[in-house]
């Protein structure tokens, strides 16, 4: 379950929405068992659009329609290293500053195979949480490109341009940016460049 960030989603996106149980209580027809990989991300970006500071807080989180399910093995990659000074930067190893598991899950086979062992219900568990901030090591999966303009020695137009590189399986929700105006703006404007896409442009109290 890991790739980019940490992250590879194994399961399809409707699954966290889909309820445990039918409008009369019954079971899923079909016993499944999902994992979803969850991150959020807080980025603050210099005015040439480098990233000054990254903080990536992760979650795996099990999700069962399966009654009476036995005990689950899941394997980590074995190049999964925790603490800020191991492997940093070399190959394809998979390194997170801090992580914590859920109180259920067994870890005796975790520091010599990196298989965590879990007996789930039907339901969600948060199996993983993990935090990985600064060095990261693949790119961040949106780009801001900052352009300015001075039209007059008063005047000046700031273009911000915003993509995103994420993989079509992956879905961002809740993005939020922040984008810190001096008091003399006189106005604000966004383009989107596919009728599918939608934003909500709020100007806030100007600083």
């Amino acid at each position: 379950v890991w790739g980019r960030y940490a992250t590879e989603q194994s399961a399809p996106s409707c699954a966290a929405a889909r309820p445990i149980l039918s409008l009369r209580g019954e079971q899923v027809s079909q016993p499944e068992i999902f994992l979803d990989v969850v991150e959020r991300l807080t980025v603050i970006i210099a005015a040439n659009g480098t990233p000054m500071k990254i903080d990536i807080q992760g979650e795996i989180r099990l999700k069962s329609f399966f009654p009476g399910c036995s005990e689950m093995r899941i394997g980590l990659p074995e190049e999964f290293c925790v603490g800020k000074m191991e492997l940093r930067g070399y190959g394809t190893a998979v390194r997170v500053d801090e992580c914590s598991f859920h109180s259920s899950v067994k870890l005796d086979e975790f520091e010599s195979s990196r298989i965590v062992r879990v007996s789930p219900s039907q339901g969600e568990l948060t199996l993983m949480q993990y935090q990985l901030a600064d060095d990261i090591p693949t790119a961040l999966p949106f780009h801001l490109f900052p352009n300015i303009q001075h039209d007059s020695c008063s005047r000046v137009q700031i273009h911000l341009k915003l993509r995103c590189d994420l993989f079509p399986k992956s879905h961002a929700v809740n993005l939020h940016i922040h984008l810190p105006v001096p008091k003399t703006t006189l106005s604000f404007s966004q383009e989107l460049s596919s009728p599918e896409q939608t934003a909500i442009l709020q100007p806030t109290t100007k600083s």
